[in-house]
């Protein structure tokens, strides 16, 4: 019988021990929320004093544990007060109407909208610049000569944005503020602002590591959750990978643990712009003297670069750290965001060589089985490589091959006249290409009068609420679908 209640007492512990995490995912998510809301679309002063990565860690130790909805309304209301005085947090089944009068000034004499807009979005939101691709800005809060503003779309006072964070909890806020040349309105208090700066300042990341990693998903999810332009050719749920990426958290031992899942969580984006750094890559991107590559579903060893007797071109890989080499790369390829199947496959073939200098990794090949170190950075293996590829080639007559991403400008004028003349022009542009700015006009038949090669999303509201106006005329009113 004993037995028996040892057992149920476990099952119990270990329930509520899943409920309990469960329960703390949902606060990170509900403060995550927040927390880019105000980031980013919040225009007062504070918004842009605040140091918003050690914030995020801050916020995530605060926020966790909340047990009811009280509590955690109490607790959002604490954390963002300081930074922004007019976002109300509600526990509620109907939502009250927005006091706009507790945002207006009593007399409007001297004073202006405030509001953000985003070219994509600034890292860290810096202010406008001409010069910037991506930026952002506070119209007629930002420093800037004259009424400047990156586009004419802005968001309007009367319409505060109302969004539940949780189920049966609220948020109210508004976009757009009054300011003048002191402050915007209304100003935060700053006893309580200078007291969250305070705390900000002693919060240590070494010491709340387990915090650190939280806020960095956290600020991951924001980026991506309001400035990412291509949800809508991705077949991903991001939310979902918000949840799963929370919990790995605290599953995450080391630093490898964790950027292991900052790339699986942004994997699933397919983007090949997409890459995760955390200081430690350089420690973990050593490689053994070989390359392979997939070739009629086998994994091929395609070069040797150091003499090596046990090595050969050709050799094909049946077992890799005693596991097939079809299940050892789904987990490297579950690393990697990338935008087309070329790139996973190039990506992975780099990849799942890679370790920490000196380590080891199993390879089997016709039935023996070798232990191998890694000793070269890929990065020199690659550039051997490359190094050894030719520019172009005269593959026969009437037919040429051009390595753009070798290429130059002068090696280009001098082929010029046989490229003229050439029935077909073979051109690789595998990794970034160099010479297509001077190589494509050729082929235009008319001139390019295109000064918008970079379509950059001009953005007001939160959650994708506007696209770029070249997919979107008009600014879509918050509660509409978004297409």
């Amino acid at each position: 019988m004993k037995q028996y209640l040892v057992f149920i007492v476990l099952i119990f512990c270990f329930l509520t021990g899943c409920i309990k995490q469960e329960q703390k995912v949902k606060n990170l998510a509900s403060f995550a929320k927040v927390y880019g809301y105000v980031k980013y679309f919040h225009p007062s002063d504070e918004v842009t004093k605040i140091d918003w990565l050690k914030f995020s860690a801050y916020g995530a130790k605060e926020i966790e544990n909340c047990r009811t909805k009280q509590q955690l309304v109490n607790t959002l209301t604490s954390l963002f007060s300081p930074i922004a005085s007019s976002v109300k947090f509600i526990v509620s089944k109907s939502i009250p109407t927005y006091d706009l009068k507790s945002i207006t000034p009593t007399n409007l004499s001297g004073y202006r909208l405030t509001y953000w807009q985003h070219l994509g979005v600034g890292t860290g939101v810096k202010n406008y610049t001409s010069r910037s691709a991506y930026s952002s800005f506070r119209v007629n809060r930002d420093t800037l000569s004259g009424d400047h503003k990156p586009f004419n779309y802005q968001p309007e006072f009367e319409k505060i944005f109302i969004t539940e964070i949780v189920e049966g909890v609220y948020c109210q806020m508004p976009m757009v503020l009054y300011c003048n040349a002191n402050s915007t309105f209304s100003k935060a208090d700053d006893t309580q602002f200078k007291r969250l700066v305070d705390k900000l300042k002693l919060f240590d990341f070494s010491t709340e590591k387990a915090y650190m990693k939280l806020g960095n998903v956290i600020n991951v999810y924001n980026v991506f959750q309001h400035f990412y332009p291509y949800f809508d050719v991705v077949d991903v749920n991001w939310n979902r990978e918000f949840d799963k990426a929370l919990n790995r958290c605290y599953t995450d031992n080391t630093s490898r643990d964790h950027l292991r899942t900052l790339q699986k969580f942004t994997a699933p984006l397919n983007d090949g712009h997409i890459d995760i750094y955390n200081g430690m890559n350089i420690d973990y991107s050593y490689s053994p003297n070989i390359s392979w590559d997939w070739i009629e579903n086998k994994l091929v060893i395609t070069h040797v670069f150091r003499d090596d007797y046990r090595f050969h071109v050709g050799d094909i890989v049946t077992q890799i750290n005693g596991k097939s080499p079809e299940k050892y790369f789904e987990e490297t390829k579950s690393l990697i965001s990338a935008g087309t199947k070329g790139w996973l496959n190039y990506m992975a073939n780099r990849i799942s060589l890679e370790g920490e200098m000196n380590s080891l990794i199993n390879i089997s090949i016709e039935g023996k089985t070798y232990d191998v170190k890694r000793t070269v950075i890929s990065y020199y293996k690659e550039k051997e490589l490359e190094d050894k590829k030719e520019p172009y080639k005269k593959v026969e007559d009437g037919i040429w091959y051009l390595n753009i991403v070798q290429f130059n400008r002068e090696t280009f004028n001098k082929l010029l006249p046989e490229l003229v003349k050439a029935k077909a022009i073979i051109c690789d542009a595998r990794g970034y290409p160099k010479a297509e700015h001077y190589f494509i006009p050729h082929l235009m038949k008319s001139d390019d009068t295109t000064r918008s090669w970079m379509q950059i999303p001009q953005i007001i509201y939160p959650d994708h609420h506007l696209f770029s106006s070249l997919r979107h005329p008009k600014v879509l009113q918050l509660g509409e679908n978004v297409p």
